[in-house]
């Protein structure tokens, strides 16, 4: 589902040009396809490591993304906040 989400986002990022979005709408995408992204690939990491003897261990996986998504969360603000300045008023 995430995946089919970020592809979304990939095909709204395509269209752009023809949406005549600003600097700032053109960044949102890219970050939301990020963050749609980092959730897909915990989703197919946590099936790729996922033994049948041990059924906990995609559980760990994910106690990551708290981790993980704050982090991306603060390097996307601080280049956000670059992007609104460039903007013309």
């Amino acid at each position: 589902m995430s995946g089919l989400i970020a592809l979304l986002y990939v095909h709204a990022w395509r269209r752009r040009e023809s949406l005549r979005l600003n600097a700032l709408e053109r960044f949102d995408p890219r970050t939301d396809i990020r963050v749609w992204a980092i959730l897909a690939g915990y989703g197919v990491l946590s099936a790729l490591v996922a033994p049948p003897t041990t059924p906990g261990v995609p559980g760990w996986v994910f106690m990551l993304l708290p981790v993980v998504i704050p982090i991306h969360r603060v390097w996307t603000d601080r280049r956000r906040k670059v992007v609104a300045t460039l903007e013309p008023a």
